[in-house]
């Protein structure tokens, strides 16, 4: 058995599962239309903002929050961007699940190697 083609097959069989294909076309959807690209961007700006400041142990500004409140009210009810964000969230689901079979399969017992590095 050769690992390389397995992780080739593996790499074929993401891009034809139902969740890939999914998302692949609820992106080429969202992409067609720049409001649309402009709104799921500052959804993820506001989203990476409010998880650097929840790194540091602080609470994002009130303001901000309501102000994503409105922007996330607002894109729920855009059918397009509902269905990538969904899509998007399925496939992440299946990339983790397989990263965690990876992981898994790659454990080597050797729990000493993680005092070696601080963990």
């Amino acid at each position: 058995m050769n690992v390389y083609d397995k992780a080739n097959d593996l790499a074929k069989a993401i891009k034809e599962s139902d969740e890939f294909k999914r998302y692949k076309d609820a992106a080429v959807k969202v992409d067609q239309n720049e409001e649309h690209k402009k709104m799921i961007k500052n959804f993820m700006d506001f989203q990476y903002e409010f998880y650097l400041v929840q790194m540091k142990g602080e609470q994002p500004d009130e303001k901000r929050v309501e102000e994503f409140n409105v922007l996330y009210s607002t894109i729920s009810n855009i059918t397009d961007i509902k269905e990538f964000m969904e899509a998007q969230m399925y496939f992440a689901r299946l990339m983790e699940d397989i990263q965690k079979t990876v992981a898994e399969a790659s454990d080597t017992g050797l729990a000493f190697l993680n005092e070696l590095v601080g963990k």
